[in-house]
């Protein structure tokens, strides 16, 4: 091996022993965008029948997987998280990772609809490279939206949280896994601090929601962001059951931000 190639070979080592993050790739190569005038308002507690006399698995599927759409542009596909809707103007709003859509322009979004899909342009209005989250707009109507958490809100280490998202390329299944809280931490390497949690995320999965259960309501408190990988025999191999979100603090602070900018 010649010293171009053990130098490079150094770089991957030194690199897949990190917790790898792609806002990461993110801060190198987009430019963030800056929000667009809208009227927002979230939601952060459930309409009172909402979860009222449902069993576990209905409540599962009306608070985390009605509420979670698969996105593809140029960059992929990815997962995001239908956060608020804009009644006046019939317009609703997705969050994800930024990495996910980068600076693409053309964005599509699709929501299982029985044996049909939804599909609708979406269009990015405003970006937080170093957080790796982005926010999306679409004039779709999509079956629900998620439960936002108040400011109040505490994360405890080994609390359950569920996360939900779609299999990268074109595959229509969405996977629900779930596993416990296992700090929040400052990566360096990522710019910002991170939750990091046991359930399992693959590729696909990048934007899509970490929900915990809060009294008898799932509620989403951080975005899927990144995978945990290692090098073994000379190959990369992702450890499956760490995942790695933007924090609850991050993801409220950059949706309050985003909207409170938007409406000077």
């Amino acid at each position: 091996m010649n010293k171009l190639a053990k130098f490079f070979v150094g770089i991957l080592i030194v690199a897949d022993l990190m917790f790898f993050s792609a806002a990461f790739i993110s801060h190198r190569m987009n430019k963030e965008i800056k929000p667009v005038p809208v009227q927002i308002e979230l939601k952060t507690k459930p309409a009172p029948t909402e979860s009222t006399n449902l069993t576990e698995e209905q409540l599962i599927e009306r608070q985390i997987v009605n509420c979670t759409i698969q996105i593809g542009s140029a960059n992929g596909t990815g997962t995001g998280v239908v956060i608020a809707n804009d009644t006046k103007k019939d317009i609703a709003y997705i969050i994800t990772a930024c990495h996910v859509v980068g600076n693409e322009k053309q964005i599509a979004g699709r929501q299982e609809n029985g044996d049909d899909w939804i599909v609708e342009d979406l269009t990015t209005i405003s970006t937080d490279i170093d957080n790796d989250i982005a926010i999306l707009s679409s004039k779709a109507s999509w079956k629900a939206t998620a439960i936002m958490p108040t400011e109040g809100l505490t994360i405890q280490r080994f609390k359950q949280i569920f996360t939900y998202g779609f299999i990268g390329g074109a595959s229509h299944t969405g996977i629900l896994s779930s596993g416990y809280v296992a700090d929040i931490h400052n990566f360096q390497f990522a710019f910002q601090e991170r939750m990091i949690t046991s359930a399992p995320v693959i590729f696909g999965n990048s934007g899509g929601g970490m929900f915990i259960k809060v009294g008898n309501d799932y509620v989403l408190v951080g975005i899927a962001t990144g995978v945990h990988f290692m090098l073994h025999n000379n190959m990369k191999v992702i450890v499956t059951h760490v995942s790695i979100a933007c924090t609850k603090e991050e993801m409220l602070d950059f949706v309050k931000e985003t909207f409170k900018k938007s409406n000077k």
